[in-house]
């Protein structure tokens, strides 16, 4: 039986490797593939790459730059985080809960367990303070 320890994954390149294959691609002086083999990646690899450093650099309406996958892999988790803490209100046994939903209970306990930030604090102080105005203004007809 074959083990994970037995299987060699390849280690991801750095970021230093895939900013200058990028940049020895656009100087143009080989041909895409020839330089992706000269590099010991596939033809498809360095043109994703490419095509990440174009959305990174110049924004694009098809793709999300880095910044904004590493954000939206954030909130997913956190949501998970969120679903979990609702689940376990509603009855939903926490381990049960953080299995379907990929989330490592260790993981959720010290989110869970963790203080709010000062910014967080902050904005569930301007929140509450919102919804006060806003019920005052259904009362009242005018702002605080």
């Amino acid at each position: 039986m074959v083990t994970r320890e037995d299987v060699l994954a390849t280690a991801p390149h750095p970021a230093e490797f895939r900013q200058r294959a990028v940049e020895l691609a656009r100087l143009g002086d080989k041909p895409v593939a020839a330089l992706a083999k000269d590099l010991g990646i596939s033809e498809s690899c360095l043109r994703k790459w490419m095509a990440q450093a174009d959305a990174d650099a110049n924004g694009s309406a098809t793709r999300l730059t880095s910044a904004e996958k590493k954000e939206l892999a954030e909130l997913r988790r956190k949501n998970r985080q969120v679903l979990v803490r609702e689940l376990a209100a509603d009855g939903i046994d926490v381990a049960v809960a953080c299995r379907v939903l990929n989330v490592s209970r260790s993981g959720y306990y010290e989110w869970r367990d963790r203080p709010l930030s000062p910014r967080a604090e902050e904005n569930a102080v301007l929140l509450k303070r919102g919804e006060a105005q806003s019920a005052h203004r259904k009362l009242t007809g005018k702002l605080l």
